[in-house]
């Protein structure tokens, strides 16, 4: 996965004095491989978190960054390594109200949604590895846009002063979006007060 030239750096986590390193390592690959600013800080993020957790559970843990490559893309791999207690339940460890240390608890949470890839290997007493990766994302430009056109003409339902019904377009690329929203208590009432009307008609001839 990786090849001659791709960045690489390892980080041990011994204290808490080493969280500000791994955050700056981080920092500084995922800008270099080419992230957008919140990208960036979102893997600034994963990073804390996982040093954090070498620090509060492991002690002696190895944080290592790389750039990646597969099948064409290109992006960033975090691996966290220790020889600590290990993750007795992973279900319920990346759980974002869960926490062994007195913390909020969100931090294997974060790390599995703010990155596309995230696997963990624990057993009790020999320790964990957790990787993950984030892929860099290049918008591609559609070849065509959208070929059909939409419009729109709504009004209120006759003796109705207030229209109850509301569309939405979303056009993207070559793909389209519409959707109708039918008011229907608005068209109730209208229907009893038309009722209504007709009554009046009948009752007057």
């Amino acid at each position: 996965m990786t090849g001659a030239g791709l960045v690489q750096e390892a980080i041990p986590i011994l204290d808490a004095a080493d969280l500000s390193a791994a955050r700056l390592a981080a920092r500084s690959m995922s800008s270099a491989i080419g992230f957008d600013e919140q990208a960036v800080e979102e893997i600034v993020l994963v990073v804390s978190e996982l040093a954090t957790n070498l620090v509060k559970h492991a002690k002696d843990g190895t944080l290592r960054l790389r750039q990646t490559e597969e099948a064409g893309r290109t992006g960033i791999q975090i691996h966290s390594e220790d020889q600590g207690p290990g993750i007795p339940n992973v279900e319920q460890a990346i759980a974002d109200d869960f926490s062994t240390a007195g913390s909020l608890g969100c931090g294997l949470g974060a790390v599995n949604r703010l990155m596309d890839e995230f696997d963990v290997a624990s057993r009790p007493g020999a320790g964990a590895s957790i990787v993950c990766r984030r892929w860099l994302r290049l918008d591609v430009p559609p070849a065509l846009a959208c070929p059909l056109a939409f419009g729109v003409a709504t009004r209120p339902c006759p003796l109705m002063s207030v229209n109850g019904d509301s569309f939405v377009i979303e056009q993207w690329g070559e793909s389209a979006l519409v959707g109708v929203v039918d008011g229907c208590r608005s068209r109730t009432v209208c229907l009893q007060r038309r009722s209504g009307c007709a009554a009046v008609r009948r009752a007057s001839l």
